[in-house]
């Protein structure tokens, strides 16, 4: 119910499904509902797979192509926030953002720029005709959230935004709801019975910002050392059927499952041994965090942007230094076309993947120590300790 003494807040995200920014945004509803009357502005309410607090307001855009759904969510928009006395709108992700951005409303407005956007470096055509809109909208708007520091610096230099207007956040976890669903019986006994003494996760949609292959190539190696080793891969995505085809190749069949999708994932990864990622680029590594919440060791490339900052602890520029153990899990290099001069420095660089895999998988006592410092470095993330940021930053424009 609506309380008149409190401000109201709405953060647009489109949908409740999907994919980790969706996630957060739900726990950031629940944590901002003790000082706002929330509001949820969605266009896609098929399915809603996320906890949430709040008012859910369907912006209902059943267009076909971008120009109509631009046009249609875009009048909704204004029309849901004159309804519902919005005082400060936030969006998070692409479409949310130009739209958020480029119309005018009767309202304050942030963007949350959870994605990660440099100038030139651009991985499909369609990040580089949407980058002068999302560039447009940060500079239509009243302020900028990101999650780290790496990323704030690239904001402000790329988008010409003042750097005081751009904020740094933590993104939020529950960990007390994590740590409850970890605790639950798996749903899916196929994936549970995979899983071994000797199972690294890995989390995210099957796509190319993920370089599964990549991953798979040195898994392989690390199989070959250690015959009963296996790979669980959680998420789906275009890539599967691919993906399918080069486990084969690589004879890693009974190896390697791509467990597809699950709504809990975390009864999975607290059963695991370890966590991998070998992401090419995060905005910020949210299964990374869950998995140091679970108590996993981990193993991260050093991609833009958010991982060193996790694993490190600040700001660094890790440099061609990598794999190294950093204080909080193994930071790993990015395996870019061009990063290496030649095949023999690439096969070298995974061979000391491999090598500081299967001391996690081998070594109780590294496994041990770093298990200890996931849980340790998850607890900066606690919506506990990170609730109080995104206030002061609120009640600082809702004042202006």
């Amino acid at each position: 119910m609506k309380n008149e003494n409190k401000k109201n807040i709405a953060l647009f995200v489109g949908k409740l499904t999907g994919g980790g920014a969706e996630r957060a945004v739900g726990r950031l509803s629940i944590a901002l509902s003790d000082y706002y009357n929330v509001f949820i502005f969605l266009y896609n309410l098929k399915a809603i797979d996320y906890d949430y607090k709040g008012t859910i307001v369907d912006l209902g855009n059943n267009a076909s192509n971008f120009p109509m759904m631009a046009i249609n969510s875009a009048i909704r928009l204004n029309k849901e926030i004159r309804d519902n006395n919005i005082d400060l709108l936030i969006s998070f992700l692409d479409m949310p953002n130009i739209l958020n951005g480029l119309f005018n409303h009767s309202c304050k407005k942030m963007i949350s720029i959870r994605v990660y956007y440099e100038k030139g470096h651009f991985f499909t055509i369609n990040d580089k005709l949407k980058y002068p809109l999302v560039k447009r909208a940060v500079e239509k708007s009243n302020g900028v959230f990101v999650l780290s520091e790496r990323q704030k610096k690239i904001i402000a230099r790329d988008m010409k935004v003042d750097i005081n207007n751009v904020f740094v956040v933590d993104n939020i976890f529950d960990i007390d709801e994590i740590e409850k669903k970890a605790a639950c019986e798996p749903e899916n006994k196929k994936i549970a019975d995979f899983i071994n003494e000797s199972t690294t996760v890995a989390v995210g949609r099957l796509d190319y910002q993920k370089n599964y292959k990549k991953l798979f190539e040195i898994f392989k190696k690390v199989n070959e050392k250690i015959p009963h080793a296996k790979l669980l891969v959680l998420g789906t995505g275009y890539m599967k059927e691919d993906l399918q085809n080069y486990i084969r190749q690589l004879n890693l069949d009974g190896k390697i499952m791509l467990a597809g999708r699950v709504v809990n994932p975390f009864p999975y990864l607290a059963k695991s041994t370890a966590y991998i990622s070998l992401s090419r680029f995060e905005g910020f590594p949210n299964s990374l965090v869950e998995a140091m919440v679970c108590g996993l060791p981990v193993m991260q490339s050093d991609c833009p942007t958010g991982p060193s900052e996790i694993l490190v602890g600040k700001l660094d520029d890790a440099g061609e230094d990598l794999p190294r153990k950093e204080e909080y899990g193994i930071l790993l290099p990015m395996f870019e076309p061009g990063i290496y001069g030649d095949k023999s420095t690439e096969e070298a660089a995974q061979n000391k993947c491999m090598l500081f895999w299967c001391d996690i998988l081998n070594n109780e006592t590294v496994r041990s120590y770093y298990s200890e410092k996931s849980k340790m470095r998850s607890k900066k993330y606690d919506v506990k300790c990170c609730i109080g940021e995104y206030v002061e930053v609120i009640e600082h424009f809702l004042k202006e």
